[in-house]
């Protein structure tokens, strides 16, 4: 790919959606220096409230697009509409970091990419949760152990929202389509960081709908599958919890907890039930990783940073994105 070179610092930063995650993404790059946030727009005109004084607010994309010097668009529009939105950043020729999931239906990841390639604009996913600082912590800490670190033999990955809660689903819940396209992808991700994604494979998925609701499902368990490993993914919105915990189990007996809301990594002493996965270790060697008060702020100054390097290197995840976005859509085949 021939790529659009951007010759000056800071990257020029377009977002387009306005909701809820931009607020956390606007307070992730007041603490960047490698992108500076150039123009926002948002059908609901209320929205230009998150704007900071200075960064112009559109109430469409083609007119934002028309009317700004960006270099790139972070799109954070509802899930369903990614796709539409991701299409007409790359034909303006703006590179393009798109919201997880990065689409929803067969090929259109591999649609985007070949656009983006052909275009000669970066695609990058923002895949937030794989960049927390308790997830960087544990991939840097077995990388410095080497090939004789004992090898993962399991994983237990649960992620719970809040969503639908005594038959009621919250308002948020179906600009997020579901319980496991949206947090399904966000286990994959933090998977990835450790188990090679293309040998991972689905052996069985189940999933609780919700009568009535205009969501996919309400709750999932999903069984995954590489040479020497087997773990499980399970999404839920029907507990009153916002758990996101990653178990890793390893070959020697050690087991690594990642608890992506208090970021931290912990050496547990004995296997967590896949019933009660916060379990409490009463002799376990636990990390803080705290690069932000906010667990989902530091996230994406990991998304950030990344792609601001990954435009100037010309080394996008596209690839990875393509990989963790089929096993998203085999678990529902």
């Amino acid at each position: 790919m021939n790529l659009s070179t951007v010759s000056h610092s800071p990257l020029r930063l377009a977002i387009a959606g306005m909701g809820r995650i931009a607020e956390i993404q606007a307070e992730a790059l007041a603490g960047q220096h490698a992108l500076t946030w150039v123009a926002a727009c948002d059908p609901d005109a209320s929205r230009a409230a998150v704007c900071p004084s200075g960064v112009p607010f559109f109430l469409s994309l083609t007119e934002m697009l028309a009317s700004t010097a960006c270099d790139a668009v972070l799109v954070s529009t509802p899930t369903s509409t990614h796709f539409e939105v991701a299409r007409q950043v790359i034909a303006s020729g703006r590179h393009l970091l798109l919201e997880k999931p990065a689409a929803i239906h067969p090929g259109e990841v591999d649609l985007l990419q070949k656009l983006a390639a052909d275009a000669g604009v970066l695609f990058q996913t923002a895949f937030h949760m794989s960049r927390g600082s308790e997830t960087d912590w544990l991939a840097a800490h077995l990388a410095a152990a080497g090939p004789d670190h004992p090898t993962i033999c399991g994983f237990v990955s649960v992620f719970h929202d809040p969503l639908y809660l005594a038959g009621q689903l919250h308002p948020r819940a179906p600009s997020v389509l579901g319980s496991w396209v949206d947090s399904g992808i966000n286990a994959l991700s933090v998977l990835a960081r450790f188990i090679p994604p293309e040998s991972l494979t689905i052996l069985a998925a189940t999933f609780q709908r919700a009568s009535g609701q205009p969501v996919q499902d309400v709750q999932s368990h999903v069984t995954l599958a590489a040479p020497g490993l087997q773990g499980t993914i399970h999404t839920d919105w029907t507990t009153n919890s916002g758990d996101k915990i990653t178990t890793l189990h390893f070959t020697n007996g050690q087991q690594w907890q990642l608890d992506h809301n208090q970021e931290t990594a912990t050496l547990l002493p004995s296997s967590p039930s896949p019933e009660a996965p916060r379990l409490t270790p009463l002799l376990a060697s636990v990390h803080p990783c705290q690069r932000h008060p906010s667990p989902m702020v530091d996230h994406y100054l990991g998304v950030l940073a990344d792609f601001a390097e990954a435009v100037r290197g010309n080394q996008s995840n596209a690839a990875l994105s393509l990989t963790l976005h089929q096993l998203l859509l085999d678990a529902q085949s």
